[in-house]
């Protein structure tokens, strides 16, 4: 199949494309059972334990993160983290999808 720009299609070539692909789909055999996760397997790649990952930061980049941190935080009065804090909550509620799932700043 070639490629196609589907901003530039009319809805009658967008159907025709979409018929075109639901057609080449059909042919299209899926593995089952055993096979199937095998192919999963394969497709998601080596797995990594969690002895393997690198879960700790060196004490140097600690240091330097907690230098720069407490740099920015000496910078700021209660007056900056105030207004910080509502202007994040005002965005968080602002959110469409926020608002529209009815969620809430402090949960999970």
């Amino acid at each position: 199949m070639q490629n196609i720009n589907y901003k530039i299609l009319t809805i009658e070539e967008f159907n025709a494309a979409i018929a075109e692909l639901k057609r080449e789909t059909e042919n299209v055999s899926l593995p089952e059972g055993e096979e199937f996760f095998d192919a999963l397997e394969d497709f998601r790649g080596p797995e990594i334990t969690a002895e393997e990952m690198d879960w700790t930061v060196s004490d140097a980049d600690y240091e330097a993160w907690l230098d720069r941190r407490s740099e920015k935080l000496k910078r700021k009065t209660a007056r900056d983290h105030e207004a910080e804090t509502r202007a994040k909550t005002l965005a968080f509620y602002m959110d469409e999808d926020n608002i529209l799932n009815e969620r809430s700043l402090w949960e999970d």
